[in-house]
């Protein structure tokens, strides 16, 4: 979301990430701001996850990740070819004869090494450059040898002087890096806290203070002792708390249309004593507070949702069904489980029972002989639904 706001992405009907949404009026001018500076140096967004690109070198995963944002070749010694045959001039005349063959120019050059097309090709357009194809490739296995890591120099020069410059000639454009996962990347890893910290420190202090470097993560850095080392280098927290996370779905997969309202509003208060019973005479039941976010809420009534949010911590032991990503799925499942329904029909509150009953039963917080009972009462309901269903016909 970060990236198409960077990007103020434009959909096919004309509106703008930046327009389909109202936003705070200090987030509006600092985009305006921005918009300004991208203006006169162009702007770029990098997003991805360092698991996605696997090394031992985290210089190098990053490299991957920002080569791919640019729908360059992802692999270092491929984005050196390419890299030079656009310095040589040739790079469109030697794609136009390799599509022309019926290839596919970046399968090719993935195979590098034994790529009789690529080789013919170049030595059609440079003669000089060897005697054979087999040559070529020689030279190709020579000049461009695979690597799994790159130095902090190398890399920083790399960005700089050959990567940059492709697209935006000798500026450096704003650049936004947002890098999901950080921390269950890192984990305790002492040594990939570390890493993560010299990356950001090479990003955002040796390009003229363009690149904004963003990491994701589900507790604050201070929480976990393994994660307060980067807190130097990322100085701006933003920890999401549980009011922010229902601002969030109500204000996105919840949110009504301005013309339901009434009609919703006007059922919850006609059902409102029907309402105050979900859940009653446990903590999370109906109170006075509740009124306020009915129609918000629906088609889950606030009680559900705070049972809903006491049970996803308490079976949340991997640290991640709190994640607004989660909770968002959670809601998605339940509203296509009354969407057909009509106005008046509500999520029960059990449904996230099947949601998560495979977690609960790995976990241990549900034990197999209570599950067994569970599907054996469900199964049991059910065949009495269909009993009573087809009995009315035979009897008549």
């Amino acid at each position: 979301m970060a990236s198409y706001l960077w990007d103020d992405f434009e959909f096919p009907n004309g509106a703008t990430a930046r327009t389909i949404k109202p936003l705070p009026t200090e987030i509006k001018d600092l985009l305006t701001e921005i918009d300004r500076k991208q203006k006169i140096y162009g702007k770029l967004s990098i997003s991805g996850t360092l698991r996605d690109f696997p090394s031992k070198d985290l210089s190098y995963s990053f490299l991957q990740i920002m080569l791919s944002a640019l729908e360059l070749p992802q692999q270092y010694h491929h984005f050196k070819f390419v890299h030079w045959t656009i310095e040589e001039g040739i790079h469109d005349e030697l794609k136009h004869k390799i599509e022309s063959q019926g290839k596919v120019f970046r399968k090719e050059v993935e195979n590098l090494f034994v790529s009789t097309p690529l080789a013919k090709a170049i030595l059609e357009i440079k003669p000089d450059f060897a005697s054979s194809e087999a040559q070529v490739r020689e030279i190709f296995r020579a000049q461009y040898p695979r690597v799994e890591s790159i130095s902090r120099e190398n890399f920083i020069r790399t960005i700089r002087e050959e990567i940059l410059p492709l697209k935006y000639g000798d500026k450096i454009p704003c650049t936004l890096i947002v890098l999901d996962e950080v921390q269950q990347f890192i984990g305790t890893d002492g040594d990939l806290a570390n890493a993560v910290q010299f990356l950001a420190e090479d990003l955002c202090s040796r390009f003229d203070n363009k690149f904004l470097f963003v990491g994701t993560g589900q507790n604050a850095l201070q929480d976990t002792p393994t994660l307060q080392k980067l807190m130097a280098r990322f100085r701006v927290p933003i920890q999401l708390t549980d009011t922010d996370i229902q601002k969030v779905i109500r204000k996105t997969i919840l949110e009504k249309k301005p013309s339901a309202v009434s009609e919703i509003k006007k059922k919850l208060e006609e059902s409102l004593g029907e309402v105050s019973r979900n859940l009653s005479g446990t903590d999370f039941g109906y109170d006075n507070d509740d009124k306020d976010v009915l129609v918000a809420d629906y088609p889950i009534l606030p009680s559900t949702r705070k049972f809903w949010n006491r049970l996803l911590k308490v079976i949340d032991t991997a640290g991640t069904t709190g994640m607004l990503r989660n909770q968002l799925r959670i809601i998605d499942e339940s509203l296509k489980h009354v969407a057909n329904e009509e106005v008046g029909n509500i999520v029960p509150a059990d449904f996230i029972f099947n949601q998560n009953q495979t977690q609960l039963i790995q976990s241990g917080l549900l034990l197999s002989d209570t599950n067994n009972l569970i599907q054996s009462k469900n199964h049991k309901t059910e065949m009495d639904s269909w009993k009573v269903e087809f009995s009315v016909p035979f009897s008549l």
